[in-house]
């Protein structure tokens, strides 16, 4: 019986932004060509809809990858909300929605055109708008692990400086899940930008095992002088000028003083970043993951992306990177495996001509892994950093010989 206990699949209740997406298909060989100021038309191949968020791209891509999902939201009352739940049942995925017939359905366009990075038009809505008692009971005690999407687009989780936020966090912790969350950008001079993040984090991250920002998200909640200091420099703000080792390592190192244990860093075509808590912390993860410690305690992990042959959409990936990372770790990888991991998985999603629908079970990914992908060269100068090839990935070290990227 006891044996019968330990091999029981995790699962996983993944909750947050459900959007609508509505995406337009480029034509590849003629779109890049025609007119795209005001009165311009581009004729496009097909439109299609999908479903987005958080929840429709962490959570289902979960799904995918085999780990036995379950996903929370809200629709709203309108015709959009109908599409969503017809998309929600032909994924297969099982799914509690809620409905809010005073709030319209989130909805996003998605401008992804051909080998460039996606543009999102986003209209915010009913699963943008949570309680800290919504998530019902049930839902609780039958899951292990609670991923929540996206707290930085949503009002009533900044509008009160953390207070429900917080709270919603600290129910699950006291139903025993093991806890992460993933933010979104939150504009820069709207109020969700605006908002006292560093007081939000410090009230909701000791109840948050596992978090999954990217980098320009963090640097504009954590430092926001900082950020447009850097944006007045570098208007575009890519990866490429705004980027440090430094920077990232900081941040990382303040996350993990507020309370959070382990932290993921998505660094677009940069990589990504890990660090860890130590040994005391990490084994009160939550009953979601059995960690060995010493595999994961007091890590600082780096891996470079693998080599995208083809860039089909950017959108996604770095919810196919969480899905990635979190799958991982209900596997019981290893923090290194882990890292490399979701890593492919984000490579797969950004390859895919189905988007979400070519991201394959999770035994496929690690052949994958072995037989297609290969690491991209990085031209950055870290101090300390030894790689391990099989996976790729690297390793700080306190003492040791210096190693370039």
């Amino acid at each position: 019986m006891m044996e019968e206990i330990q091999k029981k699949e995790k699962k996983v209740l993944a909750v947050g932004a459900l959007v609508l997406d509505i995406i337009p298909i480029f034509e590849e060989l003629t779109s890049e060509k025609e007119r795209t100021s005001p009165g311009g038309t581009i004729y496009l191949k097909r439109i299609d809809t999908a479903i987005g968020g958080s929840v429709g791209n962490t959570g289902l891509t979960l799904h995918r990858l085999g780990a036995q999902t379950t996903v929370f939201s809200k629709i709203g009352g309108d015709s959009l909300g109908t599409l969503v739940d017809d998309e929600m049942k032909k994924s297969n995925c099982k799914y509690y929605i809620l409905k809010d017939t005073k709030m319209n359905t989130s909805t996003s366009v998605i401008v992804a055109k051909p080998g460039q990075d996606r543009m999102i038009l986003h209209n915010r809505g009913a699963s943008q708008n949570y309680d800290s008692q919504d998530i019902p009971e049930e839902l609780l005690k039958e899951n292990d692990l609670m991923h929540f999407g996206y707290p930085t687009g949503m009002k009533c989780m900044y509008s009160d400086n953390g207070k429900t936020l917080s709270e919603f966090y600290k129910r699950a912790k006291e139903y025993g899940l093991t806890t992460s969350m993933d933010l979104s950008f939150p504009g820069i001079y709207t109020p969700a930008g605006m908002a006292d993040w560093y007081s939000i984090l410090k009230k909701t991250l000791p109840y948050v095992d596992i978090f999954l920002p990217s980098f320009e998200e963090l640097l504009l909640i954590l430092r926001r002088e900082e950020y447009l200091s850097l944006k007045k420099e570098y208007p575009e703000m890519k990866m490429d000028d705004i980027f440090s080792q430094e920077r990232v390592s900081s941040m990382a190192e303040e996350l993990l003083e507020l309370g959070v244990r382990i932290v993921a860093i998505k660094c677009g075509e940069k990589g990504a970043y890990v660090r860890t808590g130590k040994e005391e912390t990490i084994k009160k993860i939550g009953r979601a993951a059995d960690l060995n410690t010493e595999q994961w305690a007091e890590k600082e992990l780096f891996a470079p992306p693998f080599q995208i042959d083809r860039m089909i959409s950017t959108n996604g990936a770095g919810d196919s990177f969480v899905a990635g990372f979190l799958q991982g770790i209900l596997l019981g990888k290893d923090a290194v495996h882990t890292l490399q991991f979701a890593s492919a998985v984000a490579a797969i999603r950004i390859m895919s001509v189905d988007g979400r629908g070519g991201i394959p079970d999770y035994q496929k990914v690690d052949n994958v892994i072995a037989n297609k992908l290969k690491w991209t060269d990085l031209e950055m100068e870290y101090q300390y950093w030894k790689q391990d090839f099989k996976t790729g990935v690297y390793e700080h070290k306190k003492e040791g010989k210096k190693n370039d990227f």
